[in-house]
């Protein structure tokens, strides 16, 4: 007999807590990939990009989807001690990021303002967690 997705997360929703978090996990893989690319490499539409917006929107991004994974999907707010521990976490991969691009990335070089505005991204998806039920 077949079952579908639904009815499997439902038999032992905590053995399969790591798929909620997949859309999350990719996302921060797109942005390793794309981050630890030497400069001459990147993508024309990632070169053209206002960099402070990109940064601020894709840790958003993340921050969010990390958020939703939490929740399960739901609309609803998810504990404060566990979305510090979100953001620090996800500034700190940010953090990590430009730290290895300064010393081993061809073309890409240490920025503040990246570190700014990836920190900026992820405490802003955090401050529209709490508008939520």
């Amino acid at each position: 007999m077949q079952r579908d997705m639904s009815s499997l997360l439902m038999d032992n929703p905590k053995k399969h807590t790591i798929l909620y978090y997949t859309p999350a996990i990719g996302w921060g893989i797109l942005i390793c990939y794309f981050s630890l690319m030497p400069g001459n490499e990147l993508p024309g539409l990632l070169r053209q990009a206002t960099d402070i917006l990109l940064h601020f929107g894709i840790y958003l991004v993340l921050t969010l989807l990390f958020v939703f994974g939490k929740s399960r999907y739901k609309i609803k707010s998810v504990p404060n001690k566990w979305l510090l521990w979100l953001c620090l976490g996800i500034s700190l991969m940010g953090i990590s990021i430009e730290f290895i691009q300064e010393q081993y990335i061809q073309g890409r070089h240490f920025e503040w303002s990246d570190i700014l505005f990836n920190t900026l991204g992820s405490v802003a998806a955090a401050a529209l967690n709490r508008f939520l039920k």
